[in-house]
């Protein structure tokens, strides 16, 4: 009898290890969190309590539904909202910085960038009046790396006349007969806030797909993206 209860007490406690080695929890706080169970019945099971069973089939529902409402919390976590585009010329001159690059000046941006640059998931651009111009996402790149290339190129369609830049005579439009045509125009030019959202690897693709088909009408995206994980 006594040699049982050295071993059930020796299995609770393995029992109680094995999930913090698996669960890389450090204390019976974390691992109660992990697992959706109070601290003090994890105390008693690491103490030698005896596990059961039926504890053991209840404690992985519980881990279940505590998982489930963690993913569901940290799916889409926002990293700024309508934050204004204060933008610059790049060190070069080449391109166009969204936020200003002098760290002791701007404080505030240069942690922003760090946020964005550690940071994957979707980015919004709006025009002045906060109008949505463009949805863009990134899974591989980091957020600020993938706003930047895209503030810079050519991705947004307007209806636009092609004005000459030079010479210093103007001829009324009925005689220079200049039309109208769609035209391929870079996002500094329109843009003037953007919102950033961490996403989780799994919902990246398919949370840009939602909402450019949702606004297909109000973007500047040129390609209809396609749900992955719930193809019908």
């Amino acid at each position: 009898m006594k040699l049982q209860k050295i071993q059930t007490i020796l299995n609770s406690k393995r029992i109680i290890d094995k999930l913090k080695s698996k669960l890389k929890a450090d204390t019976n706080r974390e691992l109660a969190h992990l697992l959706g169970e109070g601290e003090g019945k994890i105390a008693k099971w690491n103490g030698g309590a005896r596990i059961s069973e039926e504890i053991i089939a209840n404690l992985v529902c519980k881990a279940f539904v505590a998982g489930q409402r963690r993913a569901f919390r940290s799916a889409i976590v926002p990293i700024v909202e309508f934050y204004p585009i204060n933008y610059v010329e790049s060190k070069q001159g080449a391109n166009w910085e969204i936020l200003p690059t002098d760290k002791k000046k701007n404080p505030r941006e240069s942690k922003l960038k760090d946020v964005l640059r550690a940071s994957q998931g979707i980015y919004v651009f709006y025009n002045s009046e906060g109008k949505v111009l463009y949805v863009g996402k990134t899974e591989n790149r980091n957020i600020w790396s993938e706003m930047k290339t895209r503030y810079n190129s050519k991705s947004f369609e307007q209806h636009l006349v092609n004005h000459p830049s030079t010479g210093s005579e103007f001829s009324p439009a009925k005689q220079k007969g200049n039309k109208i045509v769609k035209t391929k125009r870079h996002l500094h030019w329109l843009a003037s806030y953007f919102s950033a959202y961490r996403v989780h690897p799994n919902l990246i693709n398919d949370t840009e797909a939602l909402l450019i088909r949702a606004f297909a009408n109000d973007l500047g995206n040129s390609r209809m993206e396609s749900f992955r994980n719930f193809k019908g």
